[in-house]
């Protein structure tokens, strides 16, 4: 009995294997590396599509421009030559034409729009990949050390990793804090790992840096989406004063470099705790977030192509959304305001007009929702101009020429105007051409240029914070 029990087991695992063997020789005739472009009004993106008949899922997708990869389809049907599937989080199905000469035909159908865009791949040998090639790689001549700080006032954990340079310290030392967003400790933005790649060039050159996972994110513990600006500050004093007490560590030339809101957070804990040896603010803003926000966008759908009356009823229409948000603190009647606002433009402007700008009913209840969260009412009504009045420690200030969503040309006079004013002794604030938001070498600034862009972080601003740090902290 057991003999026979044994031996139907098999023979059904061998019946599955057949059938997956079956199900998968389709594959066989379309194998290897096809290449494709979906051209729209507003973008062109490249897609591949990799085929292996022996893997489990035979097609995998890569999106070089979205830094997308290993991009599992739902529904993957090919029959009949017909080859069928979604990408979910593309919010688009494919369904295309195998021929004879190495090419499929077809169409990418957006789900949302029920857009239908004609569809091209080629079969190629040298497919267009995802290449970062400031990505840090072994052997690593300084070493790693994962600390987890815990922070007695808001009960959590942050987790990070200090990299000490080779040699005898203590050595002087940054903190790096990410900007708006859950980010971990690379702040890895569309495979670009900026905090690594500034990790491992400042270590290089005789800096230790500690990068840390925020609150509620990667193996930091904590409620990211209930946290706001005051409370990563706090994080950043919980970890700044661990590492005072690290022995290999300079305490007196422990500093602290914010990228985007992580400028603004490094500003408020500065604020707080005067001990931080020096500020570096990577794109960190000086003006209020409603003001961020508001300038961003216009010069985002500037960049885009947008016409100028489409960038003035943009403006028009967002700057009357803030100013019902500082007028009126309560978020029953603020709510209410919104729809109606909503409402008597959909009247205003036509069908067609409200569908262009996405003015609709379902979009005034997404605006009431991100204007709710504790985080966004914060940091829409913080000035920074309080607490960057208040910081005596060296400062540097680095914006990017073609930074669009903390534009140089609406910060930097007003970082200048606040630290002449307070007869601050050691400030530098520099635009650097070229670089975008990111710190990247750009074309436009565009922020459909950041996955594109294989450079992580510019070499001219690593090492114009290397040569400040060094000068800084020696000084000091």
């Amino acid at each position: 009995m057991k003999k026979i029990f044994h031996f139907c087991i098999l023979f059904f695992l061998s019946l599955l294997f057949s059938c997956k063997t079956f199900g998968q020789s389709e594959y066989q005739k379309i194998e290897g590396s096809w290449q494709g472009f979906v051209v729209n009004e507003k973008d062109t993106f490249v897609l591949v599509f990799d085929i292996d008949s022996d893997l489990k899922t035979p097609l995998l997708m890569t999106f070089p421009d979205l830094a997308m990869k290993d991009v599992r389809p739902q529904g993957l049907r090919f029959a009949n030559d017909t080859l069928r599937l979604l990408v979910s989080s593309l919010a688009a199905r494919i369904q295309i034409a195998y021929n004879d000469k190495n090419e499929f035909d077809g169409y990418w159908i957006a789900t949302n729009s029920k857009d239908t865009l004609p569809l091209r791949m080629q079969k190629t040998n040298h497919p267009l990949r995802i290449h970062r090639p400031q990505t840090p790689k072994e052997p690593f001549p300084y070493s790693s050390e994962i600390i987890a700080v815990w922070s007695k006032k808001a009960k959590v954990s942050i987790e990070g990793t200090l990299t000490l340079p080779a040699g005898e310290g203590p050595f002087p030392c940054v903190i790096l804090v990410t900007g708006s967003g859950p980010q971990d400790r690379n702040s890895d933005i569309l495979m670009h790992p900026s905090f690594w790649v500034i990790a491992d060039y400042l270590s290089r050159h005789g800096i230790a840096v500690f990068r840390y996972d925020e609150r509620g994110v990667g193996k930091s513990t904590g409620n990211f989406s209930t946290s706001t600006s005051h409370d990563f500050a706090d994080d950043l004093l919980a970890v700044f004063k661990h590492l005072q007490k690290n022995k290999n560590l300079n305490k007196n030339q422990i500093g602290v470099a914010g990228h985007s809101e992580g400028g603004l957070v490094c500003a408020m804990a500065i604020a707080k705790y005067k001990k931080i040896g020096f500020y570096i603010s990577l794109a960190g803003p000086a003006v209020r977030g409603s003001e961020i926000l508001l300038e961003q966008a216009k010069q985002l759908f500037i960049v885009s192509g947008k016409d100028k009356e489409y960038v003035d009823f943009e403006y028009a229409f967002r700057k009357k959304i803030f100013e019902m948000f500082h007028s009126i603190s309560d978020s029953h009647k603020f709510a209410e305001a919104m729809r109606d606002y909503f409402e008597k433009t959909m009247t205003e402007i036509g069908e067609e007009k409200a569908k262009e700008h996405n003015i609709s009913r379902s979009f005034a209840e997404m605006w009431i929702i991100q204007l709710s969260s504790p985080w966004m009412k914060e940091f829409m009504s913080i000035d920074p101009a309080s607490y960057l009045y208040k910081i005596k420690c060296p400062v540097l200030v680095m914006i990017g020429e073609k930074d669009f969503q903390v534009p140089h040309y609406q910060n930097l006079p007003i970082y200048e105007k606040i630290f002449s004013e307070s007869k601050h002794s050691n400030y530098t604030i520099l635009k650097i051409p070229q670089l975008n938001h990111l710190f990247q070498t750009a074309n436009t600034g565009s922020i459909s240029e950041y996955g594109r862009i294989e450079e992580t972080f510019s070499p001219i601003a690593l090492e114009t914070m290397k040569d400040w740090i060094l000068k800084t902290t020696k000084t000091n």
